[in-house]
């Protein structure tokens, strides 16, 4: 065999090795590129799961508040209550005259204050303490409460001398 045939059959291997590993590079990119492909779309679902989980975080974080909200309210609520509970428990019910009530105050002498009525619906249904006041209603006595106007008869009458 002559050197140019042999130069042309090295060659000719030689390219052939080339083209080989050529096709093994690029079957090697195409790989790659399939591989990165698929941590792409991993990465992205990924990311939209910690989107939406980030979204339930601040939803329940929402919640959360608007709970403690409602807590501070009912427990507002409560100390109200139980304060015209306790109000409600230094008056009992007193009738003025017959089949008319009104609240009286128990142990007025302990407190100092003298005795005095409230209007029972304003203090047991609008938690207001409407202090009775006297008046004079034709010839009648009775007592006025300055919050919601009712008369509440005495049962006394105006003396008329003769």
């Amino acid at each position: 065999m002559d050197v140019q045939t042999l130069s042309a059959a090295l060659s000719s291997a030689r390219t052939a090795f080339e083209l080989v590993r050529s096709a093994a590079a690029l079957r090697d990119d195409a790989k790659i590129t399939a591989a990165l492909e698929d941590l792409q779309n991993r990465i992205i679902d990924v990311q939209n799961t910690a989107l939406q989980v980030q979204e339930k975080i601040s939803s329940l974080l929402d919640e959360k508040q608007a709970l403690k909200d409602g807590k501070r309210e009912l427990s507002a609520r409560i100390a109200e209550l139980e304060k015209q509970r306790s109000e409600r428990e230094s008056y009992d019910l007193h009738e003025l005259s017959e089949g008319v009530f009104v609240l009286a105050e128990l142990n007025s002498s302990k407190t100092g204050r003298s005795p005095h009525y409230l209007c029972q619906p304003c203090m047991d249904n609008a938690a207001k303490k409407g202090v009775l006041k006297r008046a004079q209603v034709a010839y009648e006595y009775v007592l006025v409460c300055p919050i919601c106007k009712n008369d509440y008869p005495t049962g006394e009458y105006v003396k008329i001398a003769i």
